[in-house]
């Protein structure tokens, strides 16, 4: 099933060591944080209640594909990925996210 019409709400805050938007240089790195809400996750079916100790296969990627004609483009998980060239939804590859109190 491909699932293209989603479009989720989150809240992001974005810090970076460097210039945006600018290809003449190397960035130093970057930070950011996300909040998902849960209501998210329902979209294709139930979700399991959430509680401390629960676990979901999970794996955060970012891609950067503003310099489409040079080769600055890339692609980073939270977890290796054994080739990302080809397919990033490798599951077996996922993390773990577990939930706290």
């Amino acid at each position: 099933m491909v699932y293209k019409s989603f479009n989720p709400d989150f809240d992001v805050v974005v810090t970076y060591d460097g210039s945006i938007n600018d290809n003449t240089n190397i960035d130093v790195g970057w930070t950011m944080e996300i909040a998902i809400p849960i209501s998210n996750f329902g979209e294709l079916g139930a979700v399991t209640p959430k509680k401390a100790g629960s676990q979901w296969a999970f794996l955060a990627i970012r891609q950067d594909r503003n310099d489409a004609e040079g080769n600055r483009s890339s692609t980073s998980t939270i977890f290796p990925i054994y080739d990302i060239t080809k397919n990033v939804h490798q599951a077996n590859r996922f993390g773990l996210l577990e939930f706290i109190e």
